[in-house]
Order: C-alpha cells, then sequence, then structure tokens
C-alpha cells in the first residue's frame, strides 16, 4: 500500500499545541511565503528550545526533533522532515532513549512513502 497512511503530529508533552497546530495551518496553506508563520515558527522553536535545554535527559529535545519534522511537512520539504527526523534518531541512540527512536523511525518510513 503506497503512501495511504497520514503522518500524525508529533505532540509536545510539554507545549501549548494550539499554537502549533495554527502554525502547521498557516504553513500549509501559505508555505513559507507566509511571513507571519515563519515569524510564528521560529518563536514557537526557540520557545520550546529552551524548555528542552532544561531537560537533563535530552527526551524534550529529541521530541523537539521530531515535532519539527512536522513543520517541514507542512511547506511539502519530505528531505528536510527525513533529516531532521534522522538527527532525532541519532540523538535518540546516543541517550538510550529508545522509544523515541522507534517514534522517529516510524515516523521516517511513512514520510518516505508519501508522494
Amino acid at each position: 500500500t503506497g503512501g495511504a497512511r497520514e503522518v500524525r503530529e508529533t505532540k509536545l508533552p510539554f507545549e501549548a499545541n494550539l499554537t502549533r497546530t495554527s502554525i502547521l495551518e498557516l504553513l500549509r496553506h501559505g508555505g513559507t511565503e507566509n511571513q507571519e508563520a515563519m515569524s510564528q515558527m521560529l518563536a514557537w522553536i526557540d520557545e520550546q528550545q529552551s524548555f528542552a535545554d532544561q531537560d537533563p535527559t535530552g527526551r524534550r529535545r529529541i521530541l523537539l526533533e521530531i515535532a519539527r519534522a512536522d513543520f517541514y511537512l507542512a511547506i511539502g520539504d519530505k528531505a528536510g522532515a527525513i533529516g531532521t527526523l534522522e538527527d532525532a534518531c541519532t540523538m535518540a541512540q546516543q541517550e538510550g532513549n529508545f522509544d523515541l527512536l522507534d517514534i522517529a523511525e516510524e515516523k521516517i518510513q511513512i514520510v518516505e512513502g508519501l508522494d
């Protein structure tokens, strides 16, 4: 079965998901040309990075990388999404977060199957 599976957005336990959802919608409809979406996305990433940096386990940084892939997908950049997910895989493997490694690897497989 080809690329019929839908990529689920990764929810972070430490984020206001409504904001990210609205940014993803803006990106889907305006892409990188939408300056409001790009500005909000960068601000969101900065804010989430601050939370992630406070986590000594590294889990939040890995989850953030997995979630960032959704932004790439929203603008149709499969290569960017896969690159970010591969970074998450590397981080998860190094930190011993194998549950997150599984999530990132599964998402890579789904993204690779998209048309």
